[in-house]
């Protein structure tokens, strides 16, 4: 080759030579600060699960440490029931008392058999026969007290016969029926407050004697209720609002809303869970293991940004394309396409 050349070509190699270090430099610079960027992150990250962790342990504590006699006097009971007990307290007139006591017992048996409905739906839908008959109920028209008696016991029965547990309230078969299968103590009174239910045939009585006469008779029915019910005031409704982050250990953090009495508006907070869970839906949440139970489509709540409504509904009756809920404290109606769905199935 000409020498002028063989020289570019060594002056170009000398450049490429003199070049390379101070590239490799350069990305080792880059990846040094991208591993220091990544380590804060991480450390970040560990820091707000350890917050998350001590803060879950401590309500854990506070949990256990609650006395047992609070019951239903406690401040953030679950929504639906903190409703039926802020209704019994507003009024001592005995007429309105009288009136109003007829709303808490359809909430306090639309809530709890609820409960059981979702413990079903989470095991699968395992009795055939089961389904075909609580679908059937669903589908005639609005499901009454009576009714959602009658579907709990049903279901609780089903339980019993397979010797199966409840996937978040472990216990509760024994809650609803004795060894034997026949009716618990707790059946009994649910059974009894809709009995005095369906002894009210009009809306206004003139005279408050026979309002003072059924409220003797309905007091040490409800308070039997509420001691009774104590272990199912230890589950708290938890509505998801989104996935905040991905934790390591491939566990979620969620932003959510806790629906407890004592509030003007939901309480917005953050839980952090090993499972993935659809936000927009309601659970019930048990804080002592974390366990979380999908309520839909038995028990929703709405939260528009929109419209301003934040309401807990429970499910009333199942056309053939929708969902119809109501209210729990109100005779106000959501609705939500079934596309032919039904909630009982295997």
């Amino acid at each position: 080759d000409p020498p002028s050349l063989v020289s570019s070509e060594i002056e170009s190699a000398e450049l490429i030579l003199e070049e390379e270090p101070e590239r490799s430099e350069s990305i080792a610079f880059e990846a040094i600060g991208e591993i220091s960027s990544l380590k804060r992150k991480l450390k970040e990250i560990t820091t707000e699960k350890r917050k998350l962790e001590k803060e879950n342990q401590d309500f854990r504590e506070k949990i256990r440490n609650l006395e047992h006699k609070e019951g239903w006097q406690r401040a953030d009971l679950p929504l639906p029931l903190a409703y039926a007990h802020d209704i019994l307290s507003s009024e001592e007139d005995p007429n309105r008392r009288y009136l109003l006591s007829t709303a808490s017992i359809g909430i306090v048996h639309k809530y709890f058999f609820s409960l059981v409905c979702a413990e079903y739906k989470a095991a699968e839908c395992f009795d055939q026969e089961v389904n075909e008959q609580v679908n059937k109920r669903f589908r005639q028209n609005s499901v009454t007290e009576g009714s959602w008696h009658w579907i709990g016991l049903l279901i609780a029965k089903a339980f019993k016969d397979k010797n199966r547990n409840g996937k978040v309230i472990a216990d509760f078969v024994e809650l609803w029926l004795n060894e034997d299968g026949s009716w618990s103590r707790f059946s009994e009174v649910l059974k009894g407050l809709i009995n005095l239910r369906n002894e009210i045939h009009e809306l206004v009585i003139p005279d408050n004697a026979w309002a003072i006469e059924w409220l003797v008779k309905f007091s040490p029915l409800w308070e039997e209720m509420c001691t009774l019910s104590a272990s199912l005031l230890n589950y708290e409704l938890v509505f998801i609002d989104s996935i905040k982050n991905f934790l390591p250990g491939g566990r979620y953090l969620y932003t959510v809303k806790h629906l407890r009495g004592g509030y003007f508006a939901p309480q917005s907070g953050t839980l952090d869970f090993s499972e993935q869970y659809n936000p927009g839906e309601l659970f019930l949440w048990d804080p002592l293991n974390d366990g979380m139970l999908a309520l839909s489509p038995f028990m929703v709540y709405e939260y528009s940004q929109v419209t301003n409504s934040r309401e807990a509904y429970c499910l009333d009756h199942i056309t053939q394309a929708r969902f119809h809920f109501r209210a729990f404290r109100y005779a106000q109606y959501h609705y939500e396409d079934s596309e032919g769905a039904v909630p009982f199935f295997n």
